[in-house]
């Protein structure tokens, strides 16, 4: 209770305690929905956060340079192991474009963090894209990919992902997800607005 927490208790030693007396008091109230208000309050925090999430598309789209790696949200795609998965862009979308053309990366499986570039092109939805400037690390003496894959990799373009954007995309999707809302709350008969799945590929 905030009666019990000293933060909230008037100061014994407040230099104006006789002046305000109890008017410096904090005074604390619980608000919780009820009857109609409820269903309102939920369309109203249902739109907000929908426009959250479209104003971090728009700015994470004009963030885009072709030919640099992004990460992007996906917990049920199988080369997501850790929720998201890398691309490389290969061209910049315009103002209010909501897609973007990109070469997947594969997961190196039995190497954490070690993708390999394809020639795989897929179209991403930018509102799932939660990074657009992933910094990788190419295959260098202080950097090799693990003995037993080695051989695998010989044909193939091996970077892995830094540490640092590897925790910056776990804790954007973790922010995103935050923002999850009901679509059927929100009217979106004005926009031009249309899911993409992430995982349909275009060869």
């Amino acid at each position: 209770m905030p009666e019990g927490q000293q933060r909230f208790v008037n100061p014994e030693d407040c230099f104006w305690k006789d002046v305000y007396g109890k008017h410096n008091d904090w005074h604390i109230v619980t608000m919780k929905p009820t009857g109609e208000n409820k269903e309102s309050i939920k369309i109203d925090v249902a739109e907000a956060r929908h426009d959250i999430l479209h104003h971090i598309s728009a700015a994470i789209t004009a963030s885009v340079e072709k030919g640099k790696i992004g990460a992007v949200s996906s917990p049920t795609y199988d080369q997501a192991p850790n929720g998201y998965f890398l691309v490389e862009f290969i061209d910049e979308p315009g103002p209010g474009d909501d897609q973007c053309n990109t070469y997947q990366l594969n997961v190196v499986p039995g190497a954490s963090k070690w993708w390999t570039r394809s020639e795989t092109l897929y179209v991403v939805d930018m509102i799932h894209v939660v990074d657009t400037d992933v910094k990788v690390e190419p295959v260098s003496a202080s950097n090799m990919p693990p003995t037993r894959v080695r051989s695998e990799l010989t044909n193939h373009t091996a970077v892995k992902i830094s540490e640092e954007s590897h925790n910056f995309a776990l804790d954007e999707i973790w922010r995103r997800d935050q923002l999850e809302y009901d679509p059927n709350l929100v009217d979106v008969s004005g926009e031009d607005v249309h899911e993409v799945d992430i995982g349909d590929a275009e060869n």
